[in-house]
């Protein structure tokens, strides 16, 4: 049994293409507490307490470790709903609240050094308190300035729909961002990095979730499927929205990535784990988390669909090497978990890629519950692959020319921070060792 963190690491050449050899770190922490977000850097991790049942927001740094934000609803209420999100800069937290007298739960916007805000009141024109709850917190933009969630209207008047996305920025206020005339409810799950693109579902008269995106307050369903499926993040500029859909093949719900092409929504179905039986009683794969740039790509996979009893592992994926368990990721990067010790999901990571937050526990002693950070160090760099198209070829020096005549990031390709003609050499070297 750990007492309070376990960091494991091991030195590789890995899949990197760099000057320098890539270190995979692996970090258990917080006993009794859940990795939901993380921030930019890495150095400010928001999540819930999971052992006590009450499920309060909770923010961690290495100085500190977690510590509780109050305002929880579930020692108020015995109740909660959505998932603390952090800010890229660490300052700012989004969370579902009690109020500040525990009269009803609202959604709630923490900023370092003032503390809580309510989203609500003042109220939407059709919002109620239902089930002393006028709406929840599930999302906030990167940038820290929009939150978003849900609110509830009044169920008799709109025939079953009382659920309905909103967005929150100082400027406007709580927006409704509307919905379909036959769509029963909504919620937003992810927001992009300044808050302009919002993803999650609305649910359709047969009564099933669908995946949606809504750009500048415009509502597009990805996904016209029967089963309950959902969008949950998406990247920083709003391009790849990543969630999971039903792989109609085999009727199996698998993770799923949207590309935004100019025109169109683009679906790509990211599969499953080796293993995970398929059909309506088989297991499931779900997107969780995306890099800023789209590239790289986490969540679940469930063996069983049988709730906390589902036989959970984390999956990271990349264009090059599609769906990788976490699990054997860390195998083949040389470290092994502590006895009888499991990563359930992985649930978020930073904008660029490079550090995963998740959940593990140890089902032994059930609930016995843990966060963990995985450092992939460069893991997933290919500087060779300059046009990011996950294929090292001739169009990649192409495309090098192109960024050292711009002086783009891709021109660096020996590391030394600057964009030179030796570059040129560093890129060949690069070129001939692939990745």
């Amino acid at each position: 049994m750990l007492t309070n963190k376990l960091i494991v690491a091991a030195g590789f050449a890995g899949l990197a293409v760099s000057t320098t050899q890539a270190q995979v770190t692996l970090e258990i922490f917080g006993a009794g507490f859940g990795a939901n977000d993380i921030s930019a850097d890495g150095s400010v991790i928001v999540g819930n307490t999971t052992n006590d049942g009450l499920y309060q927001q909770a923010r961690w740094t290495e100085s500190t470790g977690f510590v509780l934000l109050g305002q929880a609803t579930g020692p108020v209420f015995g109740t909660g709903a959505g998932a603390p999100q952090v800010s890229n800069d660490g300052t700012v937290i989004s969370s579902t609240i009690a109020s500040k007298d525990n009269s009803y739960i609202t959604a709630g916007l923490w900023t370092e050094g003032q503390g809580w805000q309510e989203m609500f009141p003042p109220l939407l024109p059709e919002q109620i308190l239902l089930d002393l709850s006028y709406g929840s917190s599930w999302a906030l933009s990167g940038d820290g300035s929009t939150t978003a969630g849900l609110y509830w209207r009044d169920r008799l008047k709109f025939g079953g729909g009382s659920a309905h996305a909103f967005s929150w920025n100082a400027t406007d206020g709580a927006v409704d961002l509307g919905g379909s005339s036959d769509a029963l409810s909504s919620r937003v799950n992810g927001l992009n990095l300044d808050g302009s693109v919002a993803v999650g579902w609305e649910a359709v008269p047969f009564g099933y979730w669908q995946a949606t995106v809504w750009v500048n307050g415009v509502k597009t369903r990805l996904v016209d499927v029967e089963a309950w499926v959902e969008a949950r993040a998406v990247n920083d500029d709003g391009t790849v929205v990543v969630g999971w859909t039903i792989d109609e093949a085999i009727n199996t719900s698998t993770a799923c990535k949207w590309t935004w092409d100019g025109a169109n929504w683009n679906e790509e179905l990211l599969g499953l784990l080796p293993g995970t039986p398929i059909g309506p009683s088989g297991g499931r794969s779900f997107a969780s988390a995306v890099s800023g740039d789209g590239s790289v790509i986490v969540g679940t996979n469930r063996f069983i669909e049988n709730g906390p009893f589902s036989l959970p592992t984390g999956f990271i994926w990349t264009e090059s090497t599609g769906m990788i368990g976490v699990e054997d990721f860390l195998t083949d990067h040389g470290i092994s978990l502590p006895a009888g010790f499991q990563i359930d999901g992985l649930t978020g990571i930073t904008q660029d890629g490079t550090k995963i937050i998740g959940i593990g526990s140890y089902p032994a002693s059930y609930p016995d519950y843990w966060s963990i950070l995985i450092d992939l160090g460069d893991t997933f760099d290919c500087l060779a692959d300059v046009n990011g198209d996950g294929a090292v070829t001739p169009t990649d020096f192409t495309a090098w020319v192109s960024a050292f005549n711009n002086n783009l990031p891709e021109c660096d390709q020996n590391g030394d921070g600057s964009c030179t003609p030796t570059d040129f050499s560093a890129w060949i070297m690069n070129y001939n060792a692939g990745c």
